[in-house]
């Protein structure tokens, strides 16, 4: 039996394969637990970089999202990565629901709420929960799994995959922001 690793919506699609040895499970384990966990630091880091105007930005293309919407969705969605892998061990093969960001970015994220606040929050989640992951027994990591709506029997590895290069996946948008931002502001 091999693992197979992919990133539908935030790759190109390419499928990482892996055998699936527990020697190959931790290795992969390890290294998106690092990115999982530096993910705030990242995230902070590129905020600084932005002029605080570039924040409630929203560059003229259609459907895109401020860097302080960006940032919220990070926070919420790392919440329902936090329920998802839970579910995947706790209750394997459960369904997942799933969101309407669209929604979520227009009726849920009030800009003023403080964003230190939702950094704070999201580092705090990623530490807390990055411990828990580390205290579960690999062999039920191996074994956990979701029933996602529109992917399909995600495997725990699956899911973290995911999450764990969302932020990475969301830095793009934010230097995208910024780029148009300089562009309307010279």
């Amino acid at each position: 039996m091999r693992l197979v690793f992919w990133m539908p919506r935030y790759s190109s699609g390419t499928k990482k394969v892996y055998n699936s040895s527990m020697s190959d499970f931790n290795t992969a384990f390890e290294k998106l637990l690092d990115q999982y966990v530096s993910g705030p630091a990242r995230l902070k880091q590129a905020l600084s970089a932005l002029p605080a105007p570039v924040l409630d930005f929203r560059p003229a293309i259609p459907g895109a999202w401020t860097v302080s919407e960006h940032v919220r969705h990070l926070v919420d969605n790392d919440f329902n990565f936090v329920l998802r892998a839970k579910m995947s061990i706790a209750e394997p093969g459960a369904r997942v629901m799933l969101l309407d960001e669209e929604a979520w970015a227009k009726e849920v994220y009030r800009y003023e709420e403080d964003l230190q606040d939702y950094l704070d929050l999201f580092e705090r989640t990623r530490g807390v929960f990055g411990k828990f992951l580390q205290s579960v027994e690999r062999q039920t990591l191996q074994q956990a799994w979701v029933d996602h709506p529109k992917r399909g029997h995600l495997s725990f590895i699956d899911l973290f995959q995911i999450y764990a290069g969302h932020v990475d996946f969301h830095l793009e948008y934010l230097e995208r922001n910024l780029a148009a931002w300089k562009k309307d502001h010279p």
